[in-house]
C-alpha cells in the first residue's frame, strides 16, 4: 500500500507539473503573440519614421536645389545684363567708328572738291 501511495503521489505530482507546464506553455504563447504584435507595431513605426525621414530629406534636397537654382539664375541674369551692356557699348563704338569714317570720308570728299576748285581757278 505504501508503494501504491507513493506511485499515486508521484502520479499526482506529475499531473500537477504537466498542468503547470501547460499553463506556462499557454502564458508563453500569449506573451509570444504580444511580443510579435509589438514587433509588428515597431516595424510599422520604423517604416513610417523612415518615410517621414526620407520625406524630410527630400524636402531639404528640394530646398537646396531651389536655392542653387535661384543662385544660378541670379548669376545668369547678371551675366546677361553684363553681356547686354557690353554689346550695347560695342554697338555704340561701331556706330561711332562708322560715323567717324563717314565724317572722315565726307571730309576727304570736301578736300577733293576744294582741291578741284583750286585747280580750276588756277
Amino acid at each position: 500500500m505504501k508503494i501504491e501511495k507513493q506511485i499515486y503521489d508521484l502520479d499526482d505530482q506529475i499531473a500537477k507539473k504537466v498542468e503547470q507546464a501547460e499553463r506556462t506553455k499557454t502564458e508563453i504563447a500569449i506573451l509570444s503573440t504580444k511580443l510579435n504584435n509589438e514587433l509588428i507595431e515597431s516595424d510599422k513605426m520604423l517604416t513610417e519614421f523612415s518615410k517621414l525621414k526620407k520625406s524630410k530629406e527630400l524636402k531639404e534636397i528640394r530646398l537646396k536645389n531651389k536655392i542653387t537654382y535661384l543662385e544660378v539664375l541670379s548669376k545668369y541674369k547678371e551675366e546677361v545684363k553684363k553681356l547686354k551692356y557690353e554689346n550695347t557699348l560695342t554697338i555704340k563704338q561701331i556706330k561711332a567708328i562708322k560715323h567717324s569714317e563717314k565724317d572722315s570720308q565726307d571730309y576727304l570728299n570736301l578736300l577733293k572738291i576744294r582741291e578741284r576748285r583750286i585747280k580750276k581757278t588756277i
